[in-house]
């Protein structure tokens, strides 16, 4: 209509814009029955969705019932709130428990002696050393002790050789370590424990014979028994029946002071050379504990009884069934870069046809020989003269010694030629790392000897020889190897964390480099190792350090340059991960566990406060104030990790700092079961017991005399709402659907979905499933009704209450597999409305779709012919227009007539006139 002038016409009078209108509104009717039938559709629509709205909202009440939460929640009730809390997961089990919390987890702390102050005072030079292995006094836990079966705890009863008796409770020990330190803080007794090779020593001290020296059980215990110190003997040492040997049950991990075998993956980790020259190649992969490894030897496709490997008095035996004739000697060695003969023990040669391997664990509580000095052993076994001060000699034979504490035992039962003993006494030192051997004689008349006999080299690498006036000698650190290939890259990096992948370039002292990929292979100390030595172009030798904390990358090239070790790319922390980021010092490269801080001689101890904690270690300083008037200046060392495993080993270099434990680094221990000689117990460093029980967890919170009761219920309540959300969410929709199908009387109006086959459908399916069986005919709960929910007036559902109730009481496991079991409810509601609601493909897409697909076309069909009658009211209009020239014109030309016609009649009534 645009340009197409309206209103009324100025000569006929006639309003034509209204008669055009009206004129239309007639040819409008069709478009009006159309856009009816769009809005019908429209209506049609919202309804559906205002149903699939309900429908997804009644599928988030399925998903609680379909969760474990709902039907496999449980309520802990802790008889002693104060000592315990207990949590309850998914996977617990209804019932009471008894617990006891024996004691909490504690964090190693070091302190300095008191300091003038922290930003002046300073201590000369010096290196700190700060590790947190390397103990020489391994602790072995009780349930390790006869074959794995642990021993029943309890107390027992000791008389000495006066007639003193002690009962010693041993109910809360969980390590050999404890039962020796128990017994030696009973001072109603004179009475030592020690341990020695598998079992335990007791030393009567008294010099009395009055009595023998006895060791029973109490109140029918079996703690005495299960020690293997059961026993009633005429003399002043009880010697324990060997409580600890080894199994084929025992991991690989647990050989060799933990230094494990580095396997192999995919190739070949060790060969077997036989007397007829063959050889035969043995892959442990796969291989979990010492049994496997047997097995793995004697099951070779290749092997076909050439050879037998057995398991014998705790070492590893193997026999050659070649039948000889050959040159080679029967041995063994690594293959591949594995490192598995040494841990294994069977780098030791062999006897005609048969290998007996060497010792693969320690005594109790102790190291083996072979792990001191880094990991180099003792060069040659043999004897050792001792002298005390008071001139008593002895010598001792340790040609057989394969375990520290076999040599602490012999210095400490040396005696002279008449019998006597020498007034020595040897033990592990206070910071756990060496030996010391004290005269307590109190003489002076002679100095404290300890020298090697023949070609032994025992006393010298043990750093115990010596002819010194002093009362007592200390070997230092004897560098336990604590590092080894086995040992795993996942808590390798200063921050205790684990070694990220990346790169890292290795220049050598003549300019050749290469680039070290540490990738997710690359999992342990020794794949490391293999892969720089594996590398070409530089000239360099990676292996195990001689301090047993780590490994060294040892320069070979001999150029002028210095050996170096960046990171690749700017994101990469593989190098400083593993504590080679740098240049060398001595043509190499340490990677030590062990953090190494250089102390000059103006720093203060702020500045030596800050140079620990760059080290990015296991430790964290500070400088404290103690709050005293004089010195309240304190270095405080706190380990970064609580309990056992995260105690310190400080040496502050000759610096003079005093140090000495605050707080002992201690796990937190809790038996498990309310008996204590039948019951666990078990360790965190964190106080924090997960799955202690199938599904139950335990906070210690503080340590209690007697056992805790947790009782832990199905939560019911939980459960009960759960089922009643779902009868909620069911009868909305009945509501929603029954607004939009119903009719309403008073205002004689019927619902917009009345009638409709889909809407029937739906409720038709849903009400199927409502009214179905559910899970396998041996559930005894497999239908709704059974739960009390049945259908009522107009469809909706009803629970009673009662039978809900009980049915939760009495067969809580049987509800929970009716609603969350394989083809249980759960899961058949949520696949019949996930067909209806699915965005993709679901039912109401498809119907909401087609709706919308009639509404568009009906859409355009309107637009069409709204385009149309436009055209025909604008020609309308415009014929309007030029009738209403014509007839102005019409109009126009009549005036002009009758004008001349006026004139006409005036001229002839003048003339007429005249």
């Amino acid at each position: 209509m645009s340009g197409v002038t309206t209103g009324v016409g100025l000569i006929s009078g006639i309003n034509f814009t209204e008669t055009v209108d009206a004129l239309m509104s007639i040819q409008q009717r069709p478009v009006q029955r159309l856009q009816s039938r769009s809005d019908l559709y429209q209506t049609r629509q919202t309804a559906l969705k205002t149903v699939e709205a309900g429908l997804l909202s009644l599928a988030t009440t399925v998903t609680q019932l379909k969760s474990d939460s709902s039907f496999k929640s449980f309520t802990t009730t802790v008889a002693q709130e104060s000592s315990l809390r207990a949590t309850a997961r998914s996977s617990a089990t209804a019932g009471t428990y008894h617990f006891q919390a024996i004691q909490k987890s504690a964090t190693h702390e070091i302190i300095s002696k008191g300091l003038a102050n922290a930003d002046t005072q300073t201590f000369g030079t010096g290196t700190i050393t700060i590790a947190r292995d390397g103990y020489l006094n391994q602790p072995t836990q009780l349930d390790l002790l006869n074959e794995g079966q642990g021993i029943r705890r309890g107390s027992i009863r000791i008389t000495d050789r006066t007639g003193a008796v002690a009962d010693v409770d041993l109910s809360n020990a969980y390590t050999v370590e404890d039962v020796v330190r128990t017994i030696n803080s009973t001072n109603s007794i004179q009475v030592t424990a020690s341990t020695v090779d598998g079992g335990l020593v007791l030393e009567d001290t008294s010099g009395s014979t009055a009595s023998n020296l006895i060791v029973t059980e109490v109140a029918n215990g079996h703690a005495a028994e299960d020690l293997g110190l059961a026993k009633s003997i005429a003399g002043n040492t009880l010697t324990g029946d060997s409580v600890y040997t080894i199994t084929g049950d025992f991991t690989l991990a647990q050989l060799d002071d933990g230094n494990g075998p580095h396997i192999i993956t995919g190739a070949a980790d060790l060969r077997i050379t036989l007397t007829d020259d063959s050889t035969l190649d043995i892959t442990l992969d796969g291989a979990a504990n010492l049994g496997d490894v047997v097995n793995k030897i004697n099951d070779d496709t290749n092997n076909a009884g050439r050879v037998t490997a057995a398991l014998v008095s705790g070492q590893l035996e193997l026999t050659d069934n070649s039948g000889g004739g050959g040159s080679s000697a029967f041995a063994v060695t690594d293959l591949n870069s594995a490192s598995v003969v040494r841990s294994l023990g069977l780098d030791a040669t062999a006897t005609g046809t048969t290998l007996s391997g060497k010792r693969l664990i320690a005594g109790l509580d102790s190291v083996l020989l072979r792990n001191v000095r880094g990991g180099q052993g003792i060069d040659q076994l043999g004897q050792v003269s001792l002298t005390d001060r008071t001139g008593r000699s002895a010598t001792i034979d340790l040609s057989a010694a394969d375990s520290l504490d076999q040599v602490i035992h012999a210095i400490n039962t040396a005696t002279d030629g008449g019998g006597t003993r020498l007034t020595l006494t040897a033990r592990i030192d206070d910071r756990g790392t060496g030996i010391r051997i004290d005269d307590t004689s109190g003489s002076t008349a002679n100095n404290l000897t300890i020298a090697d006999v023949g070609g032994s080299t025992l006393a010298t690498q043990l750093g115990i020889a010596g002819d010194v006036a002093a009362t007592s000698v200390k070997s230092g650190s004897l560098n336990r190897r604590h590092v080894s290939q086995s040992t795993a890259l996942a808590n390798y990096a200063p921050d205790g964390g684990g070694v990220q992948q990346g790169s890292f370039q290795i220049k050598d002292s003549s300019g050749a480099t290469a680039i070290i990929d540490v990738t997710s292979s690359v999992n342990t100390i020794g794949d490391l190792i293999q892969r720089i030595n594996a590398v070409s172009g530089i000239s360099v030798q990676a292996s195990l350090n001689d301090t047993g904390d780590g490994f060294v990358i040892t320069d070979q090239a001999g150029g002028a340059s210095t050996l170096t070790v960046t990171e690749v790319g700017a994101s990469s922390t593989a190098a400083a991960d593993l504590r080679i980021l740098g240049e060398a010092t001595g043509g190499s490269i340490q990677s030590r566990l062990t953090t190494v801080v250089d102390v000059e001689a103006t720093d203060t101890l702020n500045d030596i406060v800050d140079k620990i904690n760059a080290a990015g270690s296991f430790v964290s300083a500070t400088a404290i104030n103690d709050g005293s008037n004089f010195n309240s200046t304190r270095l405080s060392l706190l380990s970064t990790q609580s309990g056992y495993d995260g105690r310190l080993i400080v040496d502050d270099g000759g610096l003079n700092l005093g140090l000495a434990t605050r707080v002992k680094g201690q796990d937190s221990l809790l038996r498990t079961g309310q008996n204590v000689d039948t019951g666990f117990v078990v360790a965190s460093n964190n106080d924090s017991f997960n799955n202690v029980v199938a599904g139950l967890d335990i906070d210690v919170l503080a340590p209690e005399t007697s056992s805790n009761q947790v009782t832990v219920d199905r939560n019911l309540s939980k459960m009960t709402a759960v089922i009643k959300a779902f009868v909620g969410g069911f009868n909305s929709i009945v509501d929603t659907v029954e607004q939009s199908t119903g009719f309403d009387l008073e205002a004689d109006t019927k619902g917009v979905l009345q009638g409709d086959g889909f809407v029937l459908r739906i409720m038709s399916r849903l009400d199927s499933v409502v009214h179905g069986q559910f899970t396998d005919s041996g559930n005894s709960i497999r239908s709704m009704s059974q739960l009390g929910i049945t259908v009522g007036l107009g469809g909706k559902l009803r629970i009673n209450d009662e039978v809900l109730q009980n049915a939760l009481e009495d067969s809580p496991q049987a509800v929970s597999d009716f609603f969350l079991g394989d083809g249980g409810f759960a899961t058949g509601l949520e696949s019949t409305l996930t067909r209806f609601t699915d965005p993709f493909d679901g039912s109401f897409k498809v119907e909401t779709e087609s709706l919308q697909s009639s509404i568009d076309g009906l859409a355009n069909r309107i637009t069409e012919l709204d385009e149309i009658l436009d055209l025909r009211r604008d020609r309308m209009l415009r014929e309007f227009i030029r009738m209403e020239e014509a007839i102005a014109s019409l109009s126009s030309q009549q005036q002009a007539i009758s004008s001349i016609s006026l004139i006409s009649v005036q001229r002839r009534s003048s003339n007429n006139s005249r």
